[in-house]
């Protein structure tokens, strides 16, 4: 089962409810399924500059080291590996916990997608190859010349690739699903090697389930 893109629209809005801090999120036991992710279009890119003092972010644990997931009240605006500093308040909302819950059940095999609003800021061609990332399915993987040429732009792989290392929302947005011509997620970082060990772990459940 593997996400379709829908194009951005706003999601649904998060309480500004405070709660327990560093309390980790707690896991559903069911599997869910996976509803395609919404990434914000135009229109609602305006509301964002109105709404950023409400944006919130919070580190929480997970199998791969601490997960920063910000959001602002129309969507999840960041997620990066690692205890991050981000623009807004330090704490966890609604809407940051259901996205940790859902992450986790991710890394345990439990879903495919994800079932969340996303507001990423980017511009219209970053936001196009982001919404292509979407289109990825569960364990498959495309180049960025590739990619390029399934939004429209087949001359602009450079341009591509380089809008992938761009994108805010590490896994929701799947980029380790973009790769080098020998099939591994470009680079020889940490941040590489992990997208290279999510890639595997899509491969290995995919197969499983074949």
């Amino acid at each position: 089962m593997s996400p379709r893109a829908k194009r951005l629209g706003s999601g649904s809005r998060p309480t500004r409810r405070t709660e327990r801090a560093r309390a980790p999120p707690r896991q559903d036991a069911r599997a869910p399924h996976a509803r395609p992710c919404i990434i914000m279009g135009a229109p609602e890119r305006k509301k964002v500059l109105m709404t950023t003092r409400f944006a919130t972010y919070y580190a929480y644990r997970t199998p791969h080291g601490p997960v920063t997931i910000r959001a602002r009240e129309n969507g999840i605006a960041n997620v990066a590996f690692g205890d991050a500093e981000m623009e807004g308040e330090r704490r966890p909302s609604e809407l940051t916990n259901r996205a940790a819950t859902e992450l986790l059940e991710y890394f345990a095999g439990k879903r495919r997608g994800f079932d969340l609003p996303l507001a990423p800021e980017g511009s219209d061609f970053q936001r196009a190859v982001w919404d292509g990332v979407l289109r990825i399915p569960y364990g498959e993987t495309l180049t960025a010349s590739q990619l390029a040429r399934t939004i429209g732009r087949p001359g602009s792989h450079r341009a591509t690739g380089a809008a992938v290392r761009r994108n805010p929302l590490a896994v929701l947005v799947p980029d380790h699903r973009v790769v080098d011509a020998h099939g591994r997620p470009p680079g020889a970082d940490a941040a590489s090697r992990l997208r290279g060990a999510l890639l595997e772990l899509e491969r290995k459940r995919r197969d499983a389930n074949a």
